[in-house]
């Protein structure tokens, strides 16, 4: 095999050595985490209950941070066709890039509105395990 292919195959096993390692690393550290954050969310919950039922609106600790309650607004749609109409009347409506890929992908000419686009990047197939 050449020296140029040898260079070639060297740096693909590179990539699949480092990208193990990731792998590895991220999933050790994700287990971690989520217990961290189910830990997180249940004295988040517990200092809410606490401040609620004794009618406080925030509190502050001895390293000085205060913890507040506070109220996030959201939107719930209830009705699909009278929000979408009601969006598109206000500008409320954004187009999604993967749905519109979709439904592009096997088109020869792009509609008005729309440019095809390329981005090169490395796929990587395992080997098929024969067992």
């Amino acid at each position: 095999m050449s020296k140029v292919i040898e260079r070639i195959k060297s740096k693909a096993e590179e990539l699949a050595a480092i990208r193990l390692e990731i792998a590895a690393m991220e999933e050790a550290h994700r287990v971690e985490v989520e217990a961290k954050k189910e830990r997180r969310d249940a004295i988040q919950n517990e200092l809410l209950a606490a401040l609620r039922k004794e009618d406080l609106a925030s509190i502050k600790t001895t390293a000085g941070e205060t913890y507040a309650r506070s109220i996030r607004r959201g939107v719930d749609i209830v009705n699909a066709v009278l929000a979408m109409s009601w969006a598109r009347d206000n500008g409320a409506v954004a187009i999604d890039r993967r749905i519109v890929a979709q439904k592009l992908a096997k088109l020869d000419q792009m509609p008005p509105g729309f440019e095809l686009t390329e981005t090169e990047f490395i796929s990587v197939r395992k080997p098929k395990n024969d067992e």
